[in-house]
């Protein structure tokens, strides 16, 4: 098991950097990373972003250094690389989700500010604050979780067209389609189980579109069966009841600046 470095010759915010990647696990990547004392902040879904002042820490840590080319086609190799458009900024993978329906899934998770092609859109979500650090949050009683307002694209139906109407059955709250704004997503490779169940979306490749959008805090009025219950909470809360989803790490990069964390709040 090895972790490789390029030279740090990546000119951004001021400095150069360099890329830190493993030949075998995400486990080791973050071990190295963690030894050379890096902010997970610098993970990039795939690698790590190592500043020149950091370089030599890195290498101390474990890392051997190699060049960009070589650097690629290990990571290539690794079946580890994170595939996004340019200018998608890769944040975690996630192995061995349990898929909706039954299998397994392996999920990439993106932030992005623009929207995926509808094509390749089966599910959406709304990540939904009311500018003062309070978002809204729905439980599912079928899964027995908590989330933001989602759920599966119509056939022929746009995706932000789809979390308009999620987001209305799902909470009450209605906006224009206009307001939303994309600002990432998630792709699900789904694998099927040893009684041949692939989830409801079948075995390959699927994707869900996050939005986000600021609207006025007033009370939520779910109208949709699947869900029990919505209500607004701080962010210590949102953490709470949300952080052991795979798809936090996401969320959390997303969320907009807060004032401070806070305990649920429940606007009358």
């Amino acid at each position: 098991m090895t972790t490789w470095i390029d030279l740090p010759i990546w000119a951004r915010h001021g400095t150069t950097f360099a890329h830190l990647v493993s030949d075998t696990s995400l486990e080791e990547l973050h071990a190295v990373a963690d030894r050379a004392g890096l902010h997970p902040r610098s993970f990039e879904g795939d690698h790590y972003d190592v500043s020149t002042q950091r370089y030599a820490a890195v290498v101390v840590a474990g890392a051997t250094p190699t060049t960009g080319a070589d650097l690629v086609r290990r990571l290539l190799a690794s079946g580890l690389r994170l595939r996004k458009r340019r200018g998608d900024v890769p944040v975690a993978r996630v192995k061995d989700v349990p898929a909706p329906g039954g299998g397994l899934m392996d999920v990439d998770l993106v932030e992005a500010d623009t929207a995926l092609d509808r094509g390749h859109v089966v599910a959406v979500a709304v990540v939904v604050d009311d500018g003062h650090g309070a978002m809204a949050l729905v439980h599912t009683p079928g899964r027995n979780a908590w989330g933001p307002p989602g759920g599966g694209v119509e056939a022929g139906e746009p995706p932000a067209h789809a979390a308009v109407r999620e987001l209305t059955e799902e909470t009450g709250l209605v906006v224009s389609s206009l307001l939303l704004r994309p600002v990432g997503w998630e792709r699900f490779t789904v694998r099927a189980d040893e009684e041949g169940r692939a989830g409801r979306w079948g075995a390959g490749t699927a994707y869900l579109q996050l939005y986000a959008v600021t609207l006025t805090a007033r009370p939520l009025a779910p109208v949709a069966t699947d869900v029990d219950v919505a209500l607004w909470v701080g962010r210590d809360e949102l953490e709470a009841r949300c952080a052991g989803e795979f798809w936090w790490p996401l969320l959390e990069r997303v969320l907009p600046a807060a004032p401070g964390s806070g305990a649920g709040v429940s606007p009358g």
